[in-house]
């Protein structure tokens, strides 16, 4: 439906001239079949900030995109979002420095997206914390309420194991954690069928 709204022969009436001037200079169409509709437009935002295309300018320079961070440094791993900006500025940090410190971190901590905002990268924990529940706070509150005995207000309305406390073990919390990797990466129906396998 989108490549065809282009093929109309009223584009330059319907949508503008420059929309005509784009469509006489395609050679080639290439697809790219995705499960859901918003990944496609995760992926056109994705595309359009790696290829500059001269014609997009509503997307090109946005800078509200964010990703979500899985932080593999420690042994109960922290899932946040952050925004793509910072991720450049580390990336930029670590090229200059060469800093054997910040090198490390980075080969420790994976990043899923973009999102469209930190909104939805935001619903989108939310939804996954449903089904597995895992640590946000930063090392310093983990620290804290390791050092106060007793589990956050998360812990509190079942969304946190708690490893803060040893609530849960490295290794079933790592289990939730991998579980998680795979639905960012799009192995939707492997975690769906082990959350089944579960429940039954």
């Amino acid at each position: 439906d989108r490549v065809r709204s282009y093929t109309s022969t009223k584009l330059g009436e319907e949508r503008g001239r420059q929309f005509e001037e784009m469509v006489k200079k395609v050679k080639t169409v290439e697809i790219r079949e995705t499960i859901y509709e918003v990944e496609a437009l995760l992926l056109e935002a994705k595309l359009i900030r790696q290829h500059k295309p001269f014609y997009n300018i509503r997307l090109r320079d946005d800078k509200s995109f964010a990703v979500i961070v899985i932080d593999r440094t420690s042994n109960f791993p922290q899932i946040t979002t952050a925004r793509e900006t910072d991720i450049e500025r580390i990336c930029s940090k670590l090229k200059r420095d060469r800093s054997s410190a910040i090198s490390q971190k980075i080969a420790n901590i994976e990043y899923f997206g973009p999102y469209p905002s930190a909104g939805s990268a935001k619903r989108a924990l939310q939804t996954l914390r449903r089904a597995f529940k895992f640590r946000d706070c930063s090392p310093e509150k983990f620290r804290h309420y390791q050092k106060i005995g007793r589990g956050c207000l998360f812990h509190s309305i079942h969304l946190c194991d708690a490893p803060c406390i040893g609530n849960i073990s490295k290794t079933d919390y790592n289990r939730s954690i991998s579980s998680i990797r795979e639905f960012l990466r799009g192995n939707r129906t492997k975690v769906i069928r082990d959350l089944e396998v579960d429940m039954k």
